[in-house]
């Protein structure tokens, strides 16, 4: 739910954010993580997302960064 107060700014903000690339309509999904917004200093609105337990689902594969050494010679 998205208070009635920010509810145009915040479907401006998200048609931009589609436009732009960042979301992208899906009707159907696995994965969800709650979003809101949140007021700007500015007036706008920002918009969140709480990714922790999409994070937590994730197989990680760290590739440890080469020494400095082993780059330049």
């Amino acid at each position: 739910m998205v208070p009635k107060a920010i509810e145009d700014i915040a479907k401006n903000e998200i048609a931009d954010l589609v436009i732009i690339g960042i979301l992208v309509k899906n009707v159907q999904t696995e994965w969800a993580s709650p979003s809101f917004f949140r007021q700007k200093k500015d007036g706008g609105v920002r918009f969140i997302s709480d990714l922790r337990r999409l994070n937590a689902c994730l197989e990680r594969h760290p590739y440890p960064l080469p020494l400095i050494d082993e780059v330049i010679w």
